[in-house]
């Protein structure tokens, strides 16, 4: 029987992941020094409707 390996994620997608994860703790590390609190960014949502007379 053979046995199955787990897939293994590829390195650039782990990297840039690694290097998320230093951002946000450099940035938190900046805002606590400023004495503040870091807020991470919400996405925003946009509808937009356009009206015309026909």
């Amino acid at each position: 029987m053979v046995e199955k390996k787990p897939p293994v994620p590829a390195p650039a997608a782990k990297s840039s992941s690694q290097g998320n994860r230093k951002d946000l703790i450099r940035l938190k590390g900046e805002a606590r020094l400023e004495g503040g609190s870091y807020v991470e960014p919400e996405y925003k949502l946009l509808f937009i409707v356009r009206l015309s007379e026909s």
